[in-house]
This record gives structure tokens, C-alpha cells and sequence, in this order.
């Protein structure tokens, strides 16, 4: 090409730009792209700020060239902040006639007699609430405040309550944390990092503990150390325990960064001493790759190996996760807490709740898989089993027997408004009908001894599902919600019926190694202003075949909650 043809073709370019038809340039901004999932916001495009009016002393590629935004201010936080929620709740239940007479009395199964209004209240209501308090730099710069709590006002009922709640054995209120924290009263040197927090709080260790004490933390460039020791706080107690319920408990951390960058390595260590009991857990995080995390914990009870868990998170594409876990019980390991310890000592000592028995070792392994289908459907495939792993010769728990499970769940989105999702799972026990000659023959209004043999006490299968749909109007705006839910259990024949009807209510509710429960749950918020939302919510359960003279349990809650 001659060099006059050269500048003709350029200066048809000038002209062309000129006339704001620019051409296309290669831009070093960010692409905001769509989330292939759509319970996700999708991030605002690039803010671009207009090109100045071009002059005769401006350069033309000056012009054409894309400035970026100078980027919004930050938003302090505010010094004080509370959240107040003030509801009010009816619990109910409906009676069954199961003796023939009025509707309001009857006869149970074991042949006790109930009258409502003198031994059972078909109706219970009280007041709730909660209180939300925080404050940061609101006197000094360096200092933050927390207060979570609380509330019931029930009054006193006579008779039995249609439902039982935890409620009915704590105090009225209940003061979950209440702590003053002192972060950055150094603003240079190494001690710049400390922080100190002292009140009610929750410790995150071993094992999560609940405190009245101290905690001091410092995290200087890949180390954090901290030590914590209060008095505990005795959430679930027993009467037998209230002696030695808020015993000393001296706990620590140290963690490092043995790699920094893209694929970073930390190991974790911690202890925890509580009631002559000493546990302690070692971790190690690691990402080999970008798409890879890797997490492994060991934890020891008084120096004895009790459970080991390993975790795989594999990022397969942007809309395809997979989760590996697996989990090795030892016998050493407690049930519940750190606080049951002394439970698995001795075998034969009865669990404080659901009498499940002590722990028994067991290898547990998980898969979940979810992905995005066309855009807006989210797909869930989990699965998982069981082995049991006690020693020769050690005898059976209700806790030994292996499972295995499987299950899916879908979620399909429509315009962001509607969404319905459908979930199922089913369970297979390893636990066989007891022989027949073995099975005890159920008489009528006689009591009668309770096998114990834990392989044909509890679970044979299991099968359940739920339907959910929604309707989300936006951001504190309206919303509601619907499900359904239901579940069939099927038990070890340890019990069979002697064939004859000789009462109404045996006539009534044959004995069956099978139950079917389940229910439904609605709920409505609506935002008043962007400060005060209203909330209710009804939940209403079928009867249950060990009290078939309970008709059925239902709840009403509403609630007003206002963020300040």
C-alpha cells in the first residue's frame, strides 16, 4: 500500500470517529458476568465515566481511551446498632376420642383418663422475644460491645402443656453472650494485633464452649495465638449436675501459615480442659490447586485418638461442586459434648437424653455433588453409609449399626420471583426383625419387659421428601413460603400383636412396625419500611402413633422485629 492510500484510509478512520461510530478497542476493564446461579446477585457492570468533549488540542487516542470511576466511598459502620423482635405464640393440640365419651375426655393408650382443662390444656400461649445490642467506638475508638439475649412470659399452666419446649425448664430470660471487646488499642509494633474480650461468649475449639470468662487473641503476619479460661455456662444441665456445672474451663490456639500465595498451607492446633477432661484437635488446611481444598482434623480425648474427619471440596466448573467426607469414630469419643465425657466410661449407664447408649466406633463416608441445569435449575445428589467398627466382642449399641443413604434435591427458579423445590432421602439400617420365637407377643394393658438387644431395637428404613415453594419479592420487600413434608419409618419387629382386639383402642391403633409423620409450614414476611419487618409463621403436624389420643400438633407464631 503506497503511502498516500495510507493516509487516505486513515483519514477515513478520523472521519468515521468523528461521527462517534468508534471503533472497537481491546479494554483492560473487568467483564461483569451473569452467576450461573440465580440465588446469587449478579455484580453491577463497570462504572465508566464519560469520555471529556474532545478539543482541537486533545490527541485523538486520549479521547478514545475509557477512564474508570474513582471507586465509591466506604460506608463506615455505625457506632450503635439493636435489633428488638416482640412476638407472641399459641401452641396447640386437638384430643382424640378414643373411649367413646365427650370429645374433650378420653382414655389414653396405657389407660390413663385426661380431661381438658384439668389434666391437659389443648391451647398455650406466651409472649417471646429477642434483643440484639453492638456498639463500636461509641465512647472509645477501640472498644466494641455485644449483647445477644432472650425472652419468654408464659403463664402458669396447671395442666400438661400441649407441646414441651426447652422453654420449660430454663430461666424466663436468657443472656446468650453479653461481652466488651478491645481491638487496636496499639496502632504500631508487633502488639498492634491484640485484642482482648471479656463477658459471655462462645469459644470455638475442640469442641464449641459456652463461657463467662476471658479471652486474648494476637495475630501477627501468619501466626495467631489465642487463650481463653472462664467459668461454663450451664445451658443444658441436669438437676444431678448443677453442683459442677460452671467448673473452670482453660482452653487455647495456636495456628500458622506454613504457605502464603495461591496455594496456601495452615496448621492448627488447640486445647481444651474441663472437669478433669482434657481434649485437643490438630488441623491442617491446604489448597493444591485453585479448584482444590483439602482440610484434615484429629481429635483426642485425654490423650486417647477419638475422631478423625477429612474434607475434599473440588470446584469442578463455576456451576459444578463436589464435597468428599469422611469420618472415623473411635470408641473414646463422646456422643453429645465435651461435657458427657464420663458417660462413655461406663457402659451401662444410662444416656441423660434418648438413652442411645455410648459411643461406639464407626467410619462414616459422604458424597455431595450440585450443579445449574438451563440456567435456573439447581441440582443436589448426596449420598453416604455407615460401618460399624467396635472391637470383637464388644457388645452392640443403638449407635453401632452402619447405614447406608441416598437422596437428590431440585430447585427450579422462575423470574427470580417463584421458586419450587422438591427433596427426598432414603435410609437402609443394618439392624434385622427379631426370630420369631424371640419377638414378644403385646398384651393388652400389662406391662411388659423391654428387650434390650440393640440389634433389633430401633430403625430398619426410612424414607422422606418435602415440596417447598416460595415467592421472594425482592430485597426487604414481601416474601412467602409453603412446605410439605412427610416421612415414613419402618422399626425391627420386636413386637407383634397376640391377635386379639380386647380393647377400643387396640381395635383402633394396631400394633405396627411402621409410623408416617409429618406436616406443614407456612410463613409470610413482609418489610414495613427497610428498619421493621413482620413475620408469622404456622406450622401444623399429623398425630403420632405413640400417642394416638393427640389428635395432632399445630403452632402459630407472629413476629415484628425492628434493626436500628
Amino acid at each position: 500500500m503506497t503511502p498516500a492510500r495510507t493516509l487516505a484510509l486513515l483519514a477515513l478512520l478520523t472521519g468515521v470517529a468523528d461521527a462517534d461510530e468508534l471503533p472497537r478497542v481491546p479494554s483492560t476493564l473487568p467483564l461483569a458476568r451473569m452467576p450461573r446461579h440465580l440465588a446469587m446477585r449478579a455484580l453491577p457492570p463497570p462504572v465508566v465515566a464519560p469520555t471529556p468533549a474532545a478539543t482541537s488540542t486533545t490527541p485523538r487516542r486520549r479521547r478514545r481511551r475509557a477512564t474508570v470511576a474513582p471507586a465509591l466511598p466506604v460506608t463506615p459502620p455505625p457506632k450503635l446498632s439493636a435489633q428488638l423482635s416482640l412476638g407472641l405464640a399459641v401452641d396447640g393440640a386437638g384430643l382424640r376420642n378414643l373411649a367413646g365419651t365427650a370429645p374433650a375426655t378420653g382414655t389414653t393408650v396405657g389407660g390413663a383418663t385426661y380431661a381438658s382443662g384439668e389434666t391437659f390444656t389443648q391451647a398455650r400461649a406466651y409472649n417471646y422475644g429477642d434483643l440484639f445490642l453492638g456498639s463500636h467506638g461509641l465512647i472509645v475508638p477501640s472498644v466494641s460491645t455485644y449483647l445477644a439475649s432472650q425472652f419468654r412470659i408464659a403463664p402458669q399452666v396447671g395442666s400438661g402443656a400441649p407441646m414441651v419446649d426447652a422453654w420449660d425448664r430454663v430461666d424466663p430470660l436468657r443472656v446468650r453472650a453479653a461481652w466488651t471487646e478491645a481491638a487496636g488499642v496499639i496502632d504500631q509494633g508487633p502488639l498492634r494485633s491484640l485484642k482482648v474480650r471479656a463477658g459471655r461468649q462462645f469459644v470455638t475449639g475442640p469442641a464449641i464452649a459456652h463461657i463467662d470468662g476471658l479471652l486474648v487473641s494476637w495475630a501477627p503476619s501468619g501466626l495467631r495465638l489465642a487463650g481463653y479460661l472462664g467459668s461454663r455456662v450451664p445451658d443444658w444441665s441436669g438437676p444431678d449436675r448443677t453442683t459442677d456445672a460452671r467448673r473452670l474451663l482453660v482452653g487455647g490456639e495456636a495456628m500458622v501459615e506454613l504457605r502464603r500465595g495461591a496455594r496456601p498451607l495452615a496448621l492448627r492446633a488447640r486445647g481444651l480442659r474441663y472437669d478433669d477432661h482434657s481434649h485437643a484437635d490438630l488441623s491442617l488446611d491446604w489448597r493444591p490447586r485453585a479448584d482444590v481444598t483439602l482440610a484434615f482434623t484429629s481429635r483426642t480425648v485425654d490423650d486417647q485418638i477419638a475422631n478423625h474427619r477429612a474434607t475434599v471440596r473440588i470446584r469442578v466448573s463455576d456451576e459444578t461442586r463436589l464435597v468428599l467426607d469422611g469420618t472415623v469414630r473411635k470408641r473414646a469419643d463422646w456422643l453429645w459434648d465435651y461435657e458427657r465425657v464420663d458417660d462413655t466410661a461406663d457402659p451401662t449407664r444410662p444416656r441423660r437424653y434418648l438413652d442411645l447408649g455410648p459411643a461406639a466406633a464407626r467410619t462414616t463416608l459422604r458424597a455431595r455433588a450440585g450443579t445449574v441445569l438451563l440456567d435456573n435449575i439447581d441440582t443436589l445428589l448426596f449420598g453416604g453409609l455407615a460401618f460399624d467398627n467396635r472391637e470383637p466382642g464388644e457388645a452392640p449399641t443403638r449407635t453401632s449399626p452402619g447405614w447406608l443413604e441416598g437422596g437428590s434435591a431440585i430447585e427450579v427458579r422462575l423470574r427470580r420471583t417463584l421458586s419450587l423445590s422438591l427433596s427426598g432421602l432414603g435410609r437402609i439400617y443394618a439392624r434385622t426383625d427379631a426370630v420369631p420365637a424371640a419377638q414378644v407377643i403385646d398384651l393388652e394393658n400389662q406391662v411388659q419387659p423391654l428387650p434390650t438387644d440393640p440389634d433389633h431395637l430401633g430403625e430398619r428404613s426410612l424414607i422422606e421428601g418435602g415440596v417447598v415453594a416460595r415467592f421472594l419479592g425482592g430485597a426487604r420487600k414481601f416474601s412467602a413460603g409453603a412446605e410439605i413434608y412427610a416421612r415414613r419409618t419402618r422399626y425391627a419387629r420386636l413386637y407383634r400383636d397376640d391377635g386379639v382386639a380386647d380393647s377400643l383402642s387396640e381395635a383402633q391403633e394396631p400394633l405396627d412396625d411402621s409410623t408416617v409423620s409429618g406436616g406443614g409450614r407456612f410463613t409470610f414476611d413482609g418489610w414495613i419500611s427497610p428498619r421493621l419487618r413482620l413475620h408469622a409463621e404456622y406450622e401444623l403436624s399429623n398425630r403420632f402413633a405413640s400417642s394416638p389420643e393427640i389428635a395432632g400438633l399445630k403452632s402459630l407464631r407472629l413476629a415484628i422485629e425492628g434493626r436500628y
